[in-house]
This record gives C-alpha cells, sequence and structure tokens, in this order.
C-alpha cells in the first residue's frame, strides 16, 4: 500500500523537517545568548549558569540512548509529532519561568523532545534521500546555522532594549513565545503534509523491516567510533557556543548584542561552509573519514587562535574561520552512520545524539566549575580546541585502521 509520503513532493517533505530544524536552532540560540539575563534576573552563580547553559543538553543524554530504539519501533514520525507536543509544552515553561528550578526543568524538558525531534527528522531525511545523505544534512544544517546568524545578533538585542526599557523576565520571555507559534505551525503543517501511521521510510527504499525480537546491532566494534567521535564533537562545538557571550563579556565588555555577535559570526562561518559542501557533494567525493579529520584539525586551530586573539575583532575573525573549518564534521558523522550501519541508523543516530549531549553537558559544567574556581573563561574553554584535535586524531586512525568496505 502506498503510503502518504511516497505521494508527497520531496521538496515539501523536507522543507516541513529543516522549518523544524531551524526552530530548534533559534530555540537553542535564545537560550545560549540568553544565559547573561538569567544570570542578573534570578541571581545566578557561575556554576548555576553553567548548569542552564547545559540543561538541554541534559535533556539530550537523558533520552537520546533509547530513542533511536523507540523511533525504530514506533516510526518515524509518530515519534515527530509526540516530541513537537513536548516541545511546545517545554518552552511554555522556559517563557514562564521564574528562578532557577522552573528555568532547569524547563530547559531539560527542551533537551529531551529537541532530541527525539532530531532523530525522527534525521531518520526521515535519510530515507527520503537515500545516498546523498551527507548532501541533504549539510543543507539542512546550512539552514539552521544560517538562522543563527540572524536570529543570535537580533535577539541579543531585544535583550539589550529590554533591559534598558526595564521589561525584566519579558526580555527573555517573548523570543521563547514566539517560537512555541512557530513550532506549532510546523506540527500542524507536518500532521497535514504526512500519513501519521507511516512506519517504514526510516529504513530507506531497499532495507528490511526490524523483527519482533531484539533491534539489529553492528557486528564488529567499528561503530563504537561513531559515538566517540559524536562526543568530542559536542565537546568541541556545542560547549564553546554556550559561553560565547559570557566570555565576550568578561573579557572584552561587550553588550549583550556584541557577545551574541560571535555566536552568529561562528554561525555564519559553520553556515556557509555546509552550504558549499551540499553543493560540492553532488559528485562522488573523498571518505567522509578524511574529511572529518581534516575539518576537525582546522577548525581546533582557529578556535585556539580566537581564544588567543587580543581584541575582539581579531577573535571575530578567527571564530568565523573556525567555523567555517569544522562545518563538515556532523554532516560527515550523519553520513558515516547512515552508509556504513544502513538500517539499525536510528539507533546510531541516537548514541550520537547522546554522546554529543554528555560531552556538552560536561563541557558547559566543567567550563562553568573552572570560572566559579578563579580561572578566566578563556582559559577553561580551551577544552573545546583539545577536543576537535582528538577527534582529528581518532577520525584519522579510524580512517587507517582498514580500507573502506
Amino acid at each position: 500500500m502506498m503510503n502518504r509520503l511516497e505521494k508527497a513532493p520531496k521538496t515539501a517533505a523536507a522543507a516541513t523537517l529543516f522549518a523544524t530544524y531551524i526552530c530548534l536552532e533559534i530555540v537553542f540560540v535564545a537560550g545560549s545568548v540568553s544565559g547573561p539575563t538569567w544570570r542578573r534576573l534570578f541571581d545566578l552563580s557561575h556554576f548555576q549558569l553553567g548548569a542552564c547553559l547545559g540543561g538541554t543538553q541534559v535533556g539530550v543524554f537523558l533520552v537520546s540512548l533509547i530513542v533511536g530504539h523507540i523511533t525504530y519501533r514506533i516510526g518515524p514520525l509518530r515519534m515527530l509529532f509526540f516530541a513537537l507536543t513536548g516541545i511546545l509544552f517545554s518552552l511554555t515553561l522556559i517563557s514562564s519561568a521564574a528562578g532557577f528550578i522552573t528555568l532547569m526543568t524547563g530547559l531539560i524538558g527542551f533537551g529531551i523532545f529537541a532530541a527525539s525531534t532530531v532523530n525522527a527528522a534525521a531518520t526521515l531525511l535519510s530515507g527520503i534521500f537515500p545516498g546523498r545523505v551527507r548532501r541533504v544534512m549539510s543543507l539542512a544544517s546550512a539552514l539552521w546555522f544560517g538562522s543563527s546568524v540572524i536570529s543570535a545578533p537580533l535577539i541579543g538585542h531585544w535583550l539589550d532594549y529590554s533591559a534598558e526599557m526595564g521589561l525584566g523576565a519579558w526580555g527573555f520571555r517573548l523570543p521563547f513565545a514566539f517560537m512555541i507559534i512557530c513550532l506549532g505551525c510546523c506540527l500542524i503543517l507536518g500532521r497535514l503534509l504526512f500519513d501519521k501511521s507511516l512506519e517504514k521510510s526510516q529504513y530507506g527504499d531497499n532495507a528490511e523491516e526490524p523483527s519482533s525480537g531484539r533491534d539489529d546491532i553492528p557486528s564488529g566494534r567499528e561503530w563504537l567510533w561513531v559515538p566517540f567521535l559524536a562526543f568530542c564533537h559536542g565537546l568541541m562545538l556545542i560547549s564553546l557556543m554556550a559561553w560565547l557571550n559570557p566570555m565576550a563579556q568578561e573579557v572584552f565588555g561587550a553588550s549583550d548584542m556584541l557577545g551574541s555577535l560571535l555566536f552568529g559570526i561562528m554561525a555564519l562561518g559553520v553556515g556557509t561552509g555546509r552550504i558549499l559542501l551540499a553543493v560540492f557533494s553532488s559528485q562522488r567525493r573523498w571518505d567522509d573519514r578524511t574529511v572529518l579529520c581534516i575539518s576537525a584539525f582546522t577548525g581546533s586551530l582557529f578556535i585556539a587562535l580566537a581564544l588567543l586573539a587580543p581584541t575582539y575583532m581579531m577573535t571575530c575573525i578567527f571564530l568565523g574561520l573556525a567555523g567555517f573549518s569544522w562545518s563538515a564534521t556532523a554532516p560527515c558523522l550523519f553520513s558515516l552512520v547512515s552508509e556504513r550501519f544502513g538500517v539499525i541508523r536510528s539507533q546510531l543516530y541516537g548514541y550520537m545524539e547522546a554522546s554529543i549531549a554528555a560531552a556538552a553537558t560536561s563541557g558547559a559544567f566543567l567550563i562553568g566549575t573552572m570560572a566559579e574556581q578563579g580561572i578566566s573563561l578563556r582559559a577553561a574553554m580551551a577544552i573545546s580546541p583539545a577536543a576537535g584535535a582528538v577527534m582529528a586524531a581518532a577520525a584519522l586512525v579510524w580512517r587507517l585502521q582498514r580500507p573502506p568496505t
């Protein structure tokens, strides 16, 4: 029986999923740049601020180990609709927060349901576009990082303006309330475009459905490279981006807008790199692990230079170059999972997200704890380029370990 997804234009299906990714990224941006505002409003310590900045990733970690198996069983569309409903509830909690506990609870809830959404959406996209995963995920991530270029300074400017006008908590509440409306539209549009009983798209056109027994597990130990590389990716990228605004304010005395601009500049670099990757991935390319190694190494080098830069402007330049350089890391990881581990990719996507979340959470907590002990933020954030160097070395070792199969 032909399902609705097969009848729907691929562009419409992809556009809905891309819009969902963009909305999730804007929520993440709002959480990242609102850190100093939360600290002022709720009198947070460095440790509590680190907990809030890593709170979303705590939620991602809590669910990612199992979400792939759930998606595999109930189908990606059912998971997508359930997760989007949970996100709306979590954002409502965040936008109405009046203290650390409520805020942290909402952020963790958002992380739980965002990870479920990402897992379902990635599984759907890899089923809609088999054999072109790196190109499609490059385009998707270019769009959501492109949204960061606009949203980060815009939200930062709004936070500055709301502080000057004495709007208090409404400064951070309104961006989250706006995203409730946007994600609600994504949920409605998804229900109109897709048949919610669809359960086979995650397996691709040629894959078999899962048996009623235990989920398939990749043979051998090669699959263990995926969560390890994902852990390095999370430690390298997400924990760094979470602390960019506080670092800029502490080191350069920047405003919320200028601090959030660092986030936007890095996002611009990442988005530009991934657009180019999407364009030039149409032809047969280098092995994903080779690209991953080069991307992680050059990105970590530029991040180290950004953290050592003596001026705000030089930091901006090196952050943009760093984002452009390591833009290939995530698309390569998605492509490796899809191409090398086939039908069980929803489970491995879950393990990958769990590893990224564990790294981002531990990185954000570690940076905050080190700052609490008197270490400068720039010194504490050096864990990011170190993780990138380890990621590059691991990708190279995996590439040399055995020839592609």
